[in-house]
């Protein structure tokens, strides 16, 4: 739940909340402030906030974790909105090949192509077919294109 404490800045009385919004690569917790005159403006601007990140909206992508947020879109969009067999195929991919890579705890805001160009390379270089990267490229463009929306 939030923490909630009185706030003084520049002589300003202000009321702080902080709310829990997820967790890092390194598991810690990542917390935002909201502010405002009293405390209902407050829990007001938290309340819209996290309302916005359920609706998919207003998420902080400099915060935002590869891993964490697939996982999120792979089982409360893809879930209830494909055909089994497509949630079970991106369910396998996400599994072996997303989850203990390097790519699973990158943020989303820092990630370039050439990170991904490279984790191919490897993937090839460990034996895998090109069909199977295919694939996998095709999950993540449908993931990224999720995700820039």
């Amino acid at each position: 739940m939030a923490q909630k404490t009185n706030y003084t800045k520049n002589g300003n009385e202000y009321y702080r909340v902080t709310a829990t919004i997820g967790r890092d690569s390194e598991g810690k917790l990542i917390r935002k402030e909201f502010y405002g005159k009293g405390k209902k403006e407050a829990e007001a601007k938290r309340d819209e906030y996290l309302n916005g990140i359920k609706n998919g909206l207003n998420i902080d992508f400099k915060d935002v974790i590869l891993g964490e947020l697939m996982r999120t879109w792979l089982f409360e969009v893809v879930k209830v909105s494909r055909k089994p067999s497509t949630f079970a195929r991106y369910e396998g991919l996400y599994r072996n090949y997303i989850k203990d890579s390097e790519l699973y705890g990158l943020k989303i805001s820092l990630i370039k192509s050439i990170q991904i160009q490279r984790y191919y390379n490897k993937l090839y270089q460990e034996g895998k077919s090109s069909k199977t990267i295919k694939t996998l490229n095709k999950f993540l463009k449908t993931f990224f294109n999720y995700a820039v929306d």
